[in-house]
């Protein structure tokens, strides 16, 4: 791509909604830019039909928001055009076989830094596989 990855963030805490734009600032080669953050997946629909919004390539979404898993409306948004990154709490391997099999691009631990969730979104985006 010869312009910078687009990301959306989609999580209900906004500590890590903070600390997830500050490591997407802080790549040094700008290769990601943040053009969207939301508490919800609602919050992502109402800004995609607002003309001075830009779409995101790549959603990171938190899978649990608001005490509820959105693993089920993965595949709306794979089907609406944007490419899922999972950036979850959740490690039970029946969860993130759900989530990849309902069509999220990778999942990525919070447990994991700022390097691996920034070259996870821009594999994502060049739909490349990447693996912590």
């Amino acid at each position: 791509m010869g312009r910078p990855v687009t990301v959306a963030i989609i999580e209900d805490h906004p500590v890590v909604t903070e600390g997830v734009a500050s490591w997407v600032r802080s790549d040094p080669g700008h290769r990601v830019e943040l053009v969207q953050t939301a508490p919800d997946l609602a919050g992502l629909g109402a800004a995609a039909g607002a003309a001075q919004q830009a779409p995101a390539d790549v959603i990171i979404l938190d899978l649990e928001l608001n005490g509820e898993l959105v693993t089920a409306q993965i595949p709306g948004l794979v089907a609406a055009g944007y490419r899922v990154v999972a950036f979850s709490g959740h490690s039970d391997p029946l969860i993130v076989m759900e989530t990849l099999d309902n069509g999220a691009h990778a999942y990525v631990s919070k447990d994991e830094g700022r390097d691996h969730l920034v070259e996870t979104v821009l594999a994502a985006a060049a739909d490349r596989p990447y693996v912590t």
